[in-house]
């Protein structure tokens, strides 16, 4: 597999990791002409891959990801238009070009340093995930939806919300278990913070019901 490609690249105010899912809302005359470049590649076979780069006033970052476009889910009649783009591979952007409308860049693939993973660290994360999902949405994904992810950390990563500067911390570490153990940390803490904010929310229930019953006590006792 070559090590190096060169794709159109999308700097954003935002991290996107490989296995996760991207809504993005393509208005801009440059990012129209990008994403129909990559309509006409998958037409005839291709990817149609484009990179998402975290950039954040002038700065931007060195490693980004590769988006393949999956569907377009809404387009509108001045052209812009909804998209659905999966994150594929993370890489590193070595030069750029100026020649379309839209920036593209020479990026070489970025693997890890060691490529196994420690199965107690992933065990531990899957089962705080679903935990927190339990918590936070009443619903548990079934352990298929872990299983054959080559890189657990990253299709964790995009559930928890993180703030962007955390994320793209977390996409340019080159050790799975580094990651997953920084993933475990970031987990434990939303429980907690889950934990603390349903005992204020039933203790102030309680208030409120006890409120009540003396309330109805009072409105109906004889003066």
């Amino acid at each position: 597999m070559d090590q190096t490609a060169r794709l159109p690249l999308f700097p954003l105010p935002m991290t996107a990791c490989p296995l996760e899912i991207v809504p993005l809302h393509i208005f801009e005359e440059r990012y129209k002409a990008m994403i129909h470049a990559c309509q006409q590649a998958q037409a005839v076979g291709g990817l149609g891959e484009f990179v998402l780069v975290y950039q954040a006033g002038a700065n931007r970052a060195e490693v980004g990801t590769s988006l393949r476009l999956s569907s377009v889910l809404q387009a509108y009649a001045n052209g812009s238009m909804d998209i659905l783009a999966t994150g594929t591979r993370r890489c590193r952007i070595l030069r750029e070009f100026q020649d379309q409308p839209y920036g593209e860049a020479e990026v070489q693939w970025v693997c890890d340093g060691h490529s196994d993973w420690t199965e107690s660290l992933a065990t531990e994360a899957f089962q705080l995930h679903q935990t927190l999902l339990q918590m936070s949405t009443g619903h548990t994904p079934p352990d298929s939806f872990y299983s054959g992810k080559f890189l657990l950390s990253f299709a964790l990563m995009a559930s928890l919300g993180l703030p962007t500067e955390e994320k793209q911390a977390l996409l340019e570490l080159d050790n799975e278990d580094e990651r997953l153990g920084q993933v475990i940390g970031h987990m434990k803490k939303a429980i907690r913070i889950l934990e603390t904010a349903r005992g204020f929310q039933e203790a102030v229930q309680s208030w409120w019901n006890l409120n009540r019953v003396v309330r109805k006590w009072k409105t109906s006792s004889p003066p």
